[in-house]
């Protein structure tokens, strides 16, 4: 999705810059140019920001065999 994203803000970019270089002009033009950017601004500052996050606590095996007994035992009552 990250791929996809780039695509598209890099694309918009391109086109904004030559639309700048032909000389058009309006609102399009600035969606083009600024938009884009502004997006992989936010985008970037998102990522540095989840990777300077703790890393969540590993799940016991516990704690994972009752969440399954749990579901299963949910699932059985509703059967029945």
């Amino acid at each position: 999705m990250n791929g996809i994203l780039y695509a598209v803000c890099v694309f918009s970019i391109v086109v904004g810059v030559l639309t700048l270089s032909v000389g058009a002009e309006g609102w399009a033009l600035g969606v083009f140019a600024v938009f884009p950017w502004l997006l992989c601004f936010a985008h970037v500052a998102d990522a540095r920001r989840q990777e300077k996050a703790p890393a969540p606590p590993p799940v016991s095996l516990r704690s994972r065999v009752l969440e399954s007994m749990l579901i299963v035992a949910v699932r059985r009552i509703r059967r029945d």
